[in-house]
């Protein structure tokens, strides 16, 4: 007995069920491939805002008085907390600090002109930084030098200041904003100087073990130095110093 074509056979499947089955069996196969196959965010590189701060005297003043503005580079990044919230803070010397809030799902390192963020599930994503200036240069004693430069420098544009005072008394003196910490034996590199604890006050140089220095410069780089030896016969004394700055 001959089939009608406008009838199917019991049991017979549906082309076009057939198709639909096919194509919600791809996208299924196609998201759990996406699913299974994503990696964890990588690090995002959060900036400071800006490079230079201003700050003046907003009040109103009597006739002939006038201000003059206070500007600043950036000198320090760090990660504060502040009433429970973990913050991120741009540090311009004395003239201000720029704030803004981590969200609870990051978690964020500090490093030269920003931060380094990540997932909050996964460790802190480790600073990194790309060397701005490095080598060895010589510094004769009671003169300044530079270490974005990697040089001695005039006392109007240093950084810091090899202070003599006398044989067996020298300092290693911050100036314009930079800043200074000994940190002993071993090579601390950009994550060790972005943790270290740094001063604006001179640090006697005799009372230091292992010649590692961190530092950060008046243009707000990260950087470590290494005293390799000090020619005491020569007049004035030089000291040779191998440098990183980030």
């Amino acid at each position: 007995m001959f089939q009608r074509p406008d009838q199917r056979r019991e049991g017979a499947l549906d082309p076009g069920m057939d198709v639909m089955r096919i194509l919600l069996g791809a996208i299924a196969a196609a998201i759990s491939m996406f699913l299974c196959g994503q990696t964890p965010a990588a690090a995002q590189a959060v900036n400071c805002p800006i490079t230079t701060v201003q700050r003046g005297i907003t009040n109103s003043l009597p006739s002939g008085w006038y201000t003059t503005p206070v500007r600043s580079r950036l000198t320090e990044t760090r990660v504060m907390n502040i009433g429970g919230q973990q913050t991120m803070a741009c540090v311009y010397g004395e003239a201000a600090t720029v704030l803004r809030e981590i969200p609870a799902s990051q978690i964020c390192s500090a490093r030269s002109g920003g931060f380094e963020c990540g997932p909050a599930s996964e460790p802190a994503p480790t600073p990194t930084s790309e060397v701005y200036a490095s080598g060895t240069f010589s510094v004769r004693g009671t003169y300044d030098f530079d270490l974005d430069a990697g040089a001695e420098a005039p006392r109007t544009t240093s950084q810091f200041w090899y202070e003599v005072i006398r044989d067996g008394e020298t300092y290693f003196t911050p100036r314009r904003g930079a800043r200074i910490a000994a940190v002993g034996g071993s090579e601390p590199g950009y994550s060790g100087c972005t943790s270290a604890t740094l001063t604006s006050t001179r640090t006697r140089i005799e009372t230091t073990t292992g010649g590692w220095f961190c530092y950060r410069t008046n243009e707000g780089r990260i950087g470590q130095f290494h005293v390799d030896g000090v020619n005491r016969f020569s007049r004035p004394i030089e000291m040779t110093i191998t440098y990183a700055t980030w």
